[in-house]
């Protein structure tokens, strides 16, 4: 399955989540452009985005999307320099 190997980690409500990265994105330092989201996997747009699908992940916390199996939005931020996005999160990730 595309998420099995990521924890799952529960909020103080019970909620469950699955975690990415220990780090806090804040969407307005990167280049980004806002595109209409209708129901497709994340992984699907990542190829479309980024060529390849293994960059899920990126939607996924440039969204602040804590579940990639189950959430909802109508449009999503995608990060327009991922080399400059993968380097952030290189050096700042714990």
């Amino acid at each position: 399955m595309r998420y099995s190997a990521l924890p799952i980690i529960q909020t103080k409500s019970g909620t469950p989540y699955i975690s990415i990265f220990d780090i806090n994105i804040n969407i307005d330092d990167f280049e980004y452009r806002i595109v209409r989201y209708k129901g497709e996997r994340l992984d699907f747009l990542a190829d479309k985005f980024y060529g390849s699908g293994e960059y899920w992940w990126v939607l996924a916390l440039a969204n602040n999307i804590l579940n990639p199996l189950s959430f909802d939005l109508d449009y999503l931020a995608v990060i327009t320099n991922l080399d400059a996005f993968l380097n952030y999160i290189q050096v700042n990730s714990k």
